[in-house]
C-alpha cells in the first residue's frame, strides 16, 4: 500500500462512520440543527480530502516517502 492509499484507508478508519450517522441525523428532529451541522460538515471534510488525495497521489507519495 503506498502513501496515498494508506493516507485514505487511514480517514476511513477514523471518519468512516459519518455517512452512517448522516443518514440518522438528518431526518431525526430529536437532533438540534448545530449537531446536524457539525455532522454534515466533518462528512464534508471528510469526501474532500478523499477526493483531493485521490486527485494528488503522486505528490503525496513522494512527500511521504521514507515516513
Amino acid at each position: 500500500m503506498n502513501p496515498a492509499e494508506q493516507l485514505s484507508y487511514d480517514l476511513a478508519l477514523a471518519f468512516g462512520y459519518t455517512e452512517d450517522n448522516n443518514r440518522d441525523l438528518t431526518g431525526d428532529s430529536t437532533f438540534s440543527m448545530q449537531e446536524v451541522t457539525e455532522e454534515l460538515m466533518v462528512n464534508f471534510c471528510y469526501s474532500f480530502l478523499l477526493a483531493y488525495i485521490a486527485r494528488s497521489e503522486d505528490m503525496i507519495n513522494s512527500n511521504m516517502e521514507g515516513s
